[in-house]
């Protein structure tokens, strides 16, 4: 119940603001063996997102198709689609040369589930395209998404 209600307030405004007035970026991890309420966590916080007609920005990723679709998002391999390499020939992301800026505009919040199945490269590319996707400063992670 707390982690919802964070995520909530947080999407509301009523959370920590910065010296110059902006939000600060949440970024939280919800761990716990099976049967603790992470799923039914993340069907609370994708239900509050579309009943607070917000849905479009939120985004939900998994690294396995049934873990994608158990929590109604994609795979990140799906996302990372745009621009996967091959060891031929890396295609690489530029600010405004993708579909990652129009497909991410929108996006505030990401939840990523079954997180401890994602490679530490995985979340430095997902961090890499999404901070080119939002035109954000490389010190922001994932571009500024909570």
């Amino acid at each position: 119940a707390r982690a919802f209600y964070i995520v909530c307030r947080h999407a509301d405004g009523e959370s920590h603001l910065k010296t110059d007035g902006k939000q600060e970026q949440l970024i939280m991890c919800v761990p716990g063996p099976g049967g603790t309420g992470k799923s039914r966590l993340i069907d609370a916080i994708t239900c509050y997102f579309v009943e607070t007609q917000r849905k479009d920005k939120l985004r939900k990723l998994g690294p396995t198709a049934v873990s994608a679709s158990l929590i109604g998002g994609h795979t990140i391999h799906s996302f990372l689609a745009y621009v996967r390499s091959t060891k031929r020939q890396k295609k690489t992301v530029t600010a405004g040369s993708s579909n990652v800026e129009n497909d991410w505009k929108a996006v505030e919040y990401l939840i990523i589930d079954e997180i401890s199945m994602v490679g530490l490269r995985l979340i430095a590319r997902l961090n890499e395209i999404l901070t080119l996707g939002k035109r954000a400063p490389p010190e922001i992670p994932f571009g500024g998404i909570n």
